[in-house]
Protein backbone atom coordinates (compact mmCIF):
# COMPACT_ATOMS: atom_id res chain seq x y z
CA UNK A 1 0.00 0.00 0.00
CA UNK A 2 1.57 3.46 -0.78
CA UNK A 3 2.33 5.84 2.16
CA UNK A 4 0.29 8.29 1.03
CA UNK A 5 -3.15 6.08 1.53
CA UNK A 6 -1.93 4.42 4.64
CA UNK A 7 -1.59 8.15 5.75
CA UNK A 8 -4.83 9.32 4.56
CA UNK A 9 -6.65 6.65 6.36
CA UNK A 10 -4.81 7.34 9.47
CA UNK A 11 -6.16 11.12 9.06
CA UNK A 12 -9.47 9.83 8.47
CA UNK A 13 -9.43 6.98 11.01
CA UNK A 14 -8.55 10.36 13.82
CA UNK A 15 -11.08 12.02 12.24
CA UNK A 16 -13.53 9.94 13.48
CA UNK A 17 -12.39 9.12 16.51
CA UNK A 18 -12.33 13.16 17.38
CA UNK A 19 -15.86 13.27 16.33
CA UNK A 20 -16.86 10.87 18.57
CA UNK A 21 -14.90 12.18 21.49
CA UNK A 22 -16.60 15.47 20.38
CA UNK A 23 -19.76 14.26 20.78
CA UNK A 24 -19.37 12.52 23.74
CA UNK A 25 -17.46 15.27 25.92
CA UNK A 26 -19.96 17.98 23.85
CA UNK A 27 -16.74 20.34 24.71
CA UNK A 28 -14.11 21.18 21.99
CA UNK A 29 -11.55 21.94 24.65
CA UNK A 30 -12.05 19.32 27.08
CA UNK A 31 -11.56 16.66 23.99
CA UNK A 32 -9.02 18.34 22.48
CA UNK A 33 -7.33 18.25 26.09
CA UNK A 34 -8.01 14.67 26.83
CA UNK A 35 -6.34 13.63 23.61
CA UNK A 36 -3.46 15.65 23.76
CA UNK A 37 -3.01 14.30 27.50
CA UNK A 38 -3.08 11.09 26.41
CA UNK A 39 -0.99 11.43 23.61
CA UNK A 40 1.85 12.99 25.67
CA UNK A 41 1.48 11.26 29.37
CA UNK A 42 -0.98 7.94 29.22
CA UNK A 43 0.00 6.35 25.92
CA UNK A 44 3.92 6.37 26.51
CA UNK A 45 3.45 5.35 29.94
CA UNK A 46 1.40 2.64 29.15
CA UNK A 47 3.80 1.43 25.99
CA UNK A 48 6.79 1.60 28.36
CA UNK A 49 5.00 -0.61 31.75
CA UNK A 50 3.29 -2.59 29.54
CA UNK A 51 5.30 -3.37 26.16
CA UNK A 52 2.27 -6.32 24.83
CA UNK A 53 -0.38 -3.54 25.52
CA UNK A 54 1.25 -0.94 24.54
CA UNK A 55 1.21 -2.23 20.68
CA UNK A 56 -2.47 -1.33 20.53
CA UNK A 57 -2.28 2.20 21.96
CA UNK A 58 -3.12 5.17 19.81
CA UNK A 59 0.63 6.63 19.00
CA UNK A 60 1.72 2.96 18.15
CA UNK A 61 -1.40 2.15 15.82
CA UNK A 62 -0.53 5.17 14.41
CA UNK A 63 3.47 4.40 13.71
CA UNK A 64 2.52 1.00 12.45
CA UNK A 65 -0.12 2.50 9.96
CA UNK A 66 1.99 5.08 8.75
CA UNK A 67 4.56 2.37 7.93
CA UNK A 68 7.17 3.45 11.00
CA UNK A 69 9.25 1.56 12.64
CA UNK A 70 10.62 2.08 16.32
CA UNK A 71 13.91 0.11 15.87
CA UNK A 72 13.15 -1.31 19.09
CA UNK A 73 14.12 1.61 21.00
CA UNK A 74 11.81 3.74 23.07
CA UNK A 75 7.87 3.94 24.50
CA UNK A 76 6.90 1.65 20.99
CA UNK A 77 8.90 -1.22 20.62
CA UNK A 78 6.36 -3.76 19.13
CA UNK A 79 4.19 -2.62 16.75
CA UNK A 80 0.99 -4.53 14.69
CA UNK A 81 1.34 -5.11 11.16
CA UNK A 82 -0.51 -2.09 9.28
CA UNK A 83 -3.48 -4.25 7.95
CA UNK A 84 -4.64 -5.19 11.82
CA UNK A 85 -3.35 -2.14 13.16
CA UNK A 86 -5.90 -0.18 10.75
CA UNK A 87 -8.74 -2.71 12.15
CA UNK A 88 -8.26 -1.90 16.18
CA UNK A 89 -8.06 1.88 14.75
CA UNK A 90 -11.07 1.40 13.18
CA UNK A 91 -12.98 -0.42 16.23
CA UNK A 92 -11.37 2.61 18.42
CA UNK A 93 -12.68 5.06 15.99
CA UNK A 94 -16.38 3.62 15.87
CA UNK A 95 -17.03 2.78 19.11
CA UNK A 96 -17.01 6.44 20.17
CA UNK A 97 -19.01 7.86 16.64
CA UNK A 98 -21.29 5.04 17.78
CA UNK A 99 -21.83 6.07 21.41
CA UNK A 100 -21.58 9.82 20.57
CA UNK A 101 -24.06 9.62 18.15
CA UNK A 102 -26.32 7.98 20.30
CA UNK A 103 -26.14 10.65 23.15
CA UNK A 104 -26.26 13.47 20.44
CA UNK A 105 -29.52 12.19 19.19
CA UNK A 106 -30.92 11.47 22.51
CA UNK A 107 -30.20 15.16 23.97
CA UNK A 108 -30.97 17.13 20.29
CA UNK A 109 -34.06 18.72 21.03
CA UNK A 110 -35.72 18.93 17.44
Amino acid sequence: MAAYLKNTIYIVLSTLFGMGLGMLFKNQTATVGVILLWFAAVDPALSLLLPSAGQYTLASLGISISGGGTGGQGPYQQILSPVVAMLVYLTYATVPLIVGVMRFRKSDIS
